[in-house]
């Protein structure tokens, strides 16, 4: 079905399009967004890696501020 919607088989880039490049595209948005690389990481379901043993003693987000994600991404 993703198929049918796309009307190019790539990107500006001459990547391949697939239903995962949808994934992509959003994290590149909510990154671009200036959001915190670990909440964006957190939303996504990707592990919070990067700021070693700091990352041990931080807590996850709360939903509402995960909501933010989100909410920055302009479709």
């Amino acid at each position: 079905m993703f198929g049918s919607l796309v009307t190019s088989g790539s990107d500006a880039y001459g990547d391949r399009l697939v239903f995962h490049s949808l994934r992509h595209t959003f994290i590149t948005k909510a990154r671009m967004a200036g959001l915190p690389t670990s909440l964006v990481q957190q939303y996504v379901g990707h592990s919070v890696t990067g700021a070693g043993v700091t990352d041990r003693y931080t807590h996850r987000y709360t939903i509402g501020k995960l909501a933010e994600v989100c909410d920055v991404v302009g479709y």
